[in-house]
């Protein structure tokens, strides 16, 4: 079945229409044969009967002029002028024995005188002998030496005017044999079967080419244009037509093709339609959330507002392609919104010139005292918008306002040079990103304001610590050690003019051999000392990178050193502050005054290991208490 509907329509045609002239042709051969070989039956059984019953007649009437020798003379006669029809002729008596034949006609084969002999046990005899005369058969087909004769049994009667000599009464006095050749008949049949074979074969040949024809030109034809057509629009090729030339059901086909195609046609221009719109859709929403992320990212890393705000601007005005974009802010006052940023040339002169608007007018200002996005698809159907003469090209524009922790820092405005060019969910992108800028803002000026704050915090703990290592040079200012030696030990030299020159400059110096090397040593920025570095050979100077590591050595040890410092005064502060807590628990363990006050002297002399505490109390000399 597989085989079968892979293969073309013509040749299914073909083969259909082959198979059914078959059919036919073998049914009317058949048909034809047969009708054919009964009709020549019928002419050769009624030609064997009419010669027999001449044959019959001849007899009887040489029988009758007494004259018996004739019946030989009569079959030769008969047999030579009917010879090519027959093989033999024989006349029986009565008892079935052969009185007369002959044979051998027209250089035929001569039949033996044996093969002809019969008794009355031979089914030829039957038909006289056996059998009613109603029902005795007077043709029939036998072998006579090898090959099939026809036949034909005549009984010759006792007639009227036989019965002088024999008597009255009905009775068979013999039987006249004619034997009929086939071979004649059978070629005749065979060439007259073949002859109408070949003719019905032609006919049907021709018949089935005129069918083919037909159903070439009326079904195949139009379904390979419909089968050509409709392949060239599987390659996309939509605008190929059928051509319809009739009304039949081929023609309804065509239509029916035909109309599906614009049909398919139409929903392939939809589809590719709705799949760039769908494309463009997703490349601008796309484009938002790359600019929300990429605004995201600036607000969140750019901490200098006014970088900030410019660059917003431009990444706004240049991924949307905005005819201009302006930021403003408002004032202190919360009275104007001043531009801070604007596009272009004409952003450009109109910061030079401080443009600002007033809150509550024009759409900025709206937006800024609304706190809500105003959009004009058309700016001259807005009332309270403000013409810029700088700005002559705008169709469209949409105000909206920088919102941050509940507060409205102010406006960015954005404006287009075609009507309409906003739209519901650009707005809400926007809007989103905006927010996004004012968060970023806020955060700058807060990062500001802490980066104030902790500096001022960095300087007054600068002084502090440089008040502190003041103390501690104050009192111990010969404190410094030498490494020489495989040795440490404490030096109380006085200062190289190297190490001098580098505390009070802050740099580091280097002396004419190159082969010293004084480094400041600085805590926050204040020298507290001097490393000075020396190398075995005079001649070798100090390298760049032996530089930068002992420079960064130097910064790692001022810093461990005022960690050091910073835990040093913890410990000397965390004491105190556990004397003075058993000091004054131990004060409080009465309400006694007496008792309190000679607490206190006693634990302030042991804690202070002094050799005298005394603690008076009173107005004057008379009413003083003393504790010792």
């Amino acid at each position: 079945m597989s085989w079968w509907r892979k293969r073309s329509l013509r040749l299914k045609l073909a083969l259909g229409i082959s198979v059914t002239m078959l059919i036919s042709l073998s049914i009317a051969f058949l048909g034809v044969s047969r009708y054919i070989q009964a009709y020549l039956w019928q002419q050769e059984t009624q030609s064997a009967k009419h010669l027999n019953s001449i044959a019959a007649t001849l007899f009887q009437d040489a029988m009758m002029s007494g004259r018996k020798d004739k019946i030989h003379e009569t079959l030769v006669t008969l047999g030579q002028s009917f010879g090519d029809q027959i093989d033999s002729i024989a006349v029986y008596d009565d008892q079935a024995v052969l009185t007369s034949y002959a044979t051998g006609f027209s250089g035929r084969r001569d039949i033996s005188k044996e093969s002809l002999d019969v008794d009355l046990t031979d089914p030829t005899c039957w038909g006289c002998h056996q059998i009613p005369a109603a029902e005795r058969p007077t043709l029939m087909i036998i072998t006579l030496e090898g090959k099939e004769v026809i036949r034909n049994v005549v009984p010759l009667y006792n007639e009227p005017r036989c019965q002088t000599c024999h008597g009255t009464g009905i009775a068979v006095l013999g039987d006249s044999i004619v034997d009929f050749r086939l071979d004649d008949y059978q070629h005749t049949v065979t060439i007259i079967t073949i002859g109408i074979g070949a003719g019905i074969a032609g006919a049907i040949l021709f018949v089935a080419v005129v069918l083919y024809y037909l159903l070439r030109r009326i079904v195949i034809a139009p379904i390979d244009k419909l089968v050509e057509v409709s392949q060239a629009v599987v390659q996309g090729d939509l605008k190929q037509r059928v051509r319809v030339q009739s009304a039949d059901e081929m023609g309804q086909l065509g239509n029916s093709f035909n109309s599906m195609t614009n049909q398919l046609g139409g929903l392939l221009e939809d589809l590719e339609q709705r799949v760039a719109d769908r494309t463009q859709a997703l490349e601008q929403r796309a484009n938002y959330l790359e600019t929300s992320s990429d605004i995201g990212k600036a607000a969140t890393t750019v901490l200098d507002p006014d970088q900030l705000i410019r660059d917003v601007v431009d990444l706004i005005k240049q991924r949307f392609d905005f005819y201009y974009v302006g930021l403003f802010m408002s004032d202190d006052q919360k009275e104007w919104c001043v531009l801070k940023a604007g596009s272009g040339t004409a952003g450009q002169a109109m910061l030079k010139l401080g443009f600002r608007i007033k809150i509550g007018e024009g759409m900025v200002g709206w937006c800024v005292a609304h706190n809500e996005a105003r959009v004009a698809l058309n700016i001259g159907e807005d009332k309270i918008r403000y013409d810029v003469p700088d700005l002559p090209d705008t169709k469209s524009e949409a105000a909206l306002p920088l919102r941050s922790r509940g507060k409205v820092l102010g406006a960015i405005s954005v404006q287009s040079d075609k009507e309409a060019a906003f739209d519901e969910e650009f707005i809400s992108v926007l809007q989103t990103m905006v927010d996004q800028v004012a968060v970023g803002l806020d955060n700058a000026r807060l990062f500001t304001e802490a980066e104030k704050a902790l500096e001022a915090e960095r300087y007054a703990y600068g002084e502090l610590s440089q008040q502190a290592w003041s103390k501690i040079l104050r009192y111990r200012p010969e404190k410094g050690y030498r490494f020489a030696r495989q040795a440490v030990f404490p030096i109380d030299e006085d200062w190289t003019p190297e190490m001098s020159q580098a505390i009070e400059s802050g740099q580091i110096v280097q002396t004419a051999e190159n082969s010293t090397l004084a480094v400041p040593l600085k805590v926050r920025e204040q020298v507290i000392g001097v490393l000075n570095f020396r190398k075995e050979n005079p001649g070798k100077s100090w390298t760049t990178q032996e530089i930068s590591l002992l420079e960064t050595l130097t910064k790692e040890l001022g810093q461990t050193l005022e960690t050091a410092r910073l835990y040093e005064e913890t410990q000397v502060q965390a004491a105190n502050e556990r004397v003075i807590g058993d000091v004054s628990a131990k004060i409080r363990q009465t309400l006694d005054i007496e008792t309190v006050i000679q607490t206190a002297a006693r634990e302030l002399r042991s804690v202070l290991d002094l050799a005298e505490v005394e603690i008076r109390m009173g107005g004057d000399a008379s009413q003083e208490t003393e504790s010792r």
